[in-house]
């Protein structure tokens, strides 16, 4: 897992030229930002590459001083086996899953009801 220092992101390696072609970084172009996820990979070749190799610690452990710590959030519920996305707010998780999985709130079909409000469900 890398991490942007300025915005406070952790971003698994896949996920960097994704990352850095976001409308936030101006949508960078493709070869910009494969060159940073290149340089990323060089500087840390001991990262997990995969979030499915990802043990998460038994024991509680400290605060990661670079990071927010936010007592709210939705996990993304897309495809839940593999896709370990977080996001503060539902609009955010939107973006994600638009982007990301090509899935909008709407994106099946019919109206959606009372009784199946979507993918978006808050984190527990």
């Amino acid at each position: 897992m890398a991490m942007e220092d300025h915005v406070e992101y952790a971003l698994w390696p896949q996920e960097i030229v994704q990352h850095f072609r976001h409308k936030k970084h101006n949508k960078m172009k493709l070869k910009d930002a494969q060159q940073i996820q290149r340089e990323a990979m060089q500087e840390h070749p001991d990262v997990i590459q995969d979030p499915r190799e990802w043990i998460h610690p038994s024991t509680t452990i400290t605060e990661i001083p670079q990071l927010k710590l936010h007592q709210n959030g939705f996990k993304c519920q897309v495809d839940a086996a593999t896709c370990q996305a977080i996001r503060q707010t539902k609009g955010a998780m939107r973006v994600h899953c638009s982007e990301v999985h090509g899935r909008t709130t709407h994106s099946e079909r019919g109206r959606p009801t009372k009784a199946s409000p979507g993918k978006l469900r808050p984190m527990e």
